[in-house]
C-alpha cells in the first residue's frame, strides 16, 4: 500500500522536515535582516537582545553582536522584520514553558569552548540539542537545486 498514511510516506519525519524548514528559514532571514556574518548569527544568545528607551519614551530593540573579526562590539536596531525573526526563535524554543536552554559552543577558529550561555541557534536533533554550526549554514541558505533553480521552466523538462 501507498500514498499518504502508508510506511513509505515516513509521517514519523514530518517533526523533523518542520524543524530543518523553520531553522533554514529563521538562518537565512536573520542573516539577511541582520547583516552578521554566519559565525556572528551562530554566537547570537538570548542575552544579545537588549532594549533601549529613546528620550521621547520610545522603546527600540537592539541585537548585540559580539566582538568577532574587528574585535569591536555592534549594536544593531532591530527592524520589525528581523524582531519578528528573532521573537519566532525565542518562541521556539520557551514555547513549553521554560528559559532558552543553556549550552556551550566550541569555537573551531580559537578551538575553545564558550561558557554556558543561552544561544537562539541551537536545535534538538533526536535527543542531543546543540548550536548550529557555521559550518552547516551556507547548505542551510543555498536555493535548492533543481530545474526551477537553475531558471528553466518545468514545462521545458516535458518531452
Amino acid at each position: 500500500m501507498t500514498g499518504p498514511f502508508s510506511s513509505e510516506s515516513a509521517p514519523h519525519r514530518a517533526p523533523t522536515e518542520e524543524a530543518t524548514a523553520f531553522w533554514d528559514w529563521a538562518t537565512g532571514e536573520t542573516l539577511r535582516h541582520s547583516g552578521t556574518r554566519i559565525e556572528e548569527m551562530c554566537e547570537i544568545s538570548h542575552l544579545s537582545i537588549r532594549h533601549y528607551q529613546r528620550d521621547n519614551g520610545e522603546t527600540v530593540t537592539l541585537l548585540v553582536i559580539s566582538p568577532s573579526k574587528t574585535n569591536r562590539e555592534r549594536v544593531i536596531p532591530m527592524s520589525g522584520e528581523l524582531f519578528h525573526v528573532i521573537a519566532s526563535v525565542i518562541r521556539r524554543h520557551t514555547r513549553d514553558g521554560s528559559p532558552v536552554p543553556i549550552l556551550r559552543r566550541f569555537d573551531p577558529h580559537d578551538k575553545v569552548w564558550s561558557p554556558p550561555m543561552p544561544f537562539l541557534f541551537q536545535r534538538k536533533i533526536v535527543s542531543t540539542r546543540s548550536v548550529i554550526s557555521p559550518a552547516s549554514v551556507p547548505s542551510r541558505i543555498r536555493p535548492p537545486s533543481g530545474p526551477i533553480a537553475s531558471g528553466q521552466r518545468p514545462e521545458a523538462q516535458r518531452g
